[in-house]
């Protein structure tokens, strides 16, 4: 059996559905910070994209995978079928993490996190729901293009296998819990992670490789976003005199 791809650089159809969902998340998003008086969270994020999109490790990783991809066309599907199924010990044992990986769990608990600390919760608990906010809208921009641009099969047959999206979300909540509340609550979450992921490959969504990938871009940019230096975003006018005279204009990000 051969894994078949659509790879194209960057195809028409992923522009317009990654511009469509930039525009609709940050627009939601700065929405519902300034009717809840909190613009900086959706500062913050903007940041993020930002940085993102202009890191050269975090574009040199995504490329890197992307293109690895293709050297994956021939990858045996025997360890899917090994324990894919309906029945059986191994469907009974990751049942729930079929839908453990989705995004909507971090994303309202982010929302409820981030309200809750308003109103009395310790600070803490406000950061780590505005980390989980910050690394699912990060992680959705990574993996949603690149799932759109790479275009491998699944195993089943549908399309966008590559990579796991269910293991990039939880492995970028993992990334949260780590950079909040340390090593040992955050092995417990990287664990979880893991088990999300192979229940994919259990259901016969996505090779192993499509697992590990999603694992991999997910923590890396993840961790890099809640490590990074505030961004200075602003817009420099400023004279100069040479052979001739006149104003510079930078803008910074």
């Amino acid at each position: 059996m051969v894994t078949r791809h659509n790879f194209a650089p960057c195809p028409a159809h992923a522009l317009r559905f990654l511009s469509l969902f930039i525009c609709f998340f940050f627009t939601i998003l700065a929405s519902w910070a300034k009717a809840n008086d909190d613009p900086n969270l959706a500062t913050v994020m903007k940041d993020d994209l930002r940085f993102t999109i202009t890191s050269p490790d975090i574009l040199g990783l995504w490329g890197g995978l992307s293109v690895s991809s293709m050297a994956l066309t021939n990858e045996e599907p025997r360890l899917n079928s090994l324990w894919a199924g309906e029945e059986g010990a191994a469907d009974q044992i990751f049942e729930l993490g079929d839908a453990g990986g989705n995004a909507i769990y971090p994303i309202v608990s982010g929302l409820v996190l981030h309200m809750a600390g308003k109103v009395g919760l310790p600070p803490r608990w406000r950061t780590f729901g505005d980390d989980l906010l910050r690394v699912q809208a990060v992680n959705a921009l990574a993996t949603v293009t690149m799932k759109r641009t790479v275009d491998r099969r699944r195993p089943s047959g549908g399309r966008h296998s590559f990579p796991s999206g269910h293991t990039s979300t939880a492995f970028a909540t993992a990334a949260a819990v780590y950079h909040n509340f340390g090593p040992k609550w955050g092995s417990v979450a990287f664990a979880a992670g893991t088990y999300i992921g192979l229940s994919r490959v259990q259901e016969n969504k996505h090779y192993i490789s499509d697992v590990v990938a999603g694992a991999v871009l997910a923590t890396y940019i993840s961790l890099r976003v809640l490590h990074r230096k505030p961004m200075d975003s602003s817009v420099r006018i400023s004279p100069f005199v040479g052979s001739s005279k006149g104003f510079r204009l930078s803008l910074s990000f």
